[in-house]
């Protein structure tokens, strides 16, 4: 287990130890796994893609995500948990966000395959916490955690969030290019500009790299993207890759809100070629050409 440990949160925290939570330590922590390569392979903690900087409007709908990427391909799962304070130890007095000003207008939500973190909607201006337990799966068993613990800090503020619209889940076959078009809106333009990005495994993946060809910067909405992808057989992966969409608007001369839209695209390896197939007793055998195309891949 790595940890780092802060004396101090910020003070003011609503549903940290309320009104003192800057008596209260900042605790993180990664439990890693060493395997035995020989058997099991090399493992890798999954690295956090998004930055925990978004914020929110009371009223309005507050969306995040991690977007950890596993450079291993294994299985990945999202838990809220109580911030922790020290090792095994949770912060005194936690009340999670939804239960301020609590009410069925007020549900905050986490999903475990995506990670999305949707809050629907904060009723009370002020800093919050919260914490999220990224596990990492092989076969079914436990091999790494970590932990992400970030505040949020909804404010009184007349503004909308932007949306995006593009496809959902989806598959491309190695030797394809995968493309498609991503479209953010904003209900407050055009006066509202807005910036479409995206982060997540086929940016930061070894071999052919995926691209988003879109304006840099702020531009008045409609913003429109172009997602394109070709991988190669390293991408070859039993667990499907999410790539996060987020348009964040200009509210306040700087960054406002945020939509975030996940595509989750599995990479599978091309079809054997000239297969043919020829009948031995009470079996078929098979044949295709040698080398395959992704011999090596895991």
């Amino acid at each position: 287990t790595i940890s780092m440990t802060d004396p101090n949160r910020n003070g003011g925290i609503l549903n940290v130890n309320p009104p003192n939570s800057d008596n209260v330590p900042f605790y993180l922590e990664t439990t890693f796994t060493f395997l035995n390569s020989t058997f099991q392979g090399y493992n890798n903690a999954p690295t956090l893609l998004q930055p925990p900087i978004d914020e929110g409007c009371v009223g309005q709908t507050f969306i995040h995500n991690p977007n950890a990427f596993d450079i291993d391909g294994d299985s990945l799962a999202y838990e809220l948990i109580v911030p922790m304070m020290a090792q095994g130890t949770p912060v005194p007095n936690y009340i999670y966000p939804d239960q301020i000003v609590a009410g069925t207008n007020n549900v905050l939500t986490l999903n475990p395959i995506t990670g999305d973190i949707v809050w629907k909607s904060p009723r009370k201006a002020g800093e919050y916490n919260i914490a999220i337990r990224v596990n990492e799966y092989r076969q079914g068993v436990l091999i790494s955690s970590t932990v992400r613990d970030m505040q949020i800090l909804i404010m009184n503020c007349n503004n909308r969030p932007p949306k995006i619209e593009t496809i959902t889940d989806t598959c491309v076959v190695v030797g394809q290019t995968l493309t498609f078009n991503v479209t953010a809106t904003d209900p407050d333009g055009p006066t509202q500009k807005v910036k479409l990005s995206v982060l997540g495994g086929p940016m930061v993946i070894e071999g052919n790299k995926a691209v988003f060809d879109v304006p840099s910067g702020f531009s008045t909405p409609p913003v429109n993207g172009k997602f394109s992808w070709s991988p190669d057989c390293n991408a070859i992966s039993l667990a499907p890759y999410s790539v996060i969409f987020k348009a964040v608007d200009n509210d306040e001369d700087s960054t406002g809100l945020v939509d975030l839209k996940t595509v989750r695209i599995k990479v599978v390896g091309p079809g054997p070629e000239n297969l043919t197939g020829e009948s031995d007793l009470n079996k078929i055998i098979l044949h295709w050409t040698d080398p395959y195309l992704c011999d090596n891949a895991r």
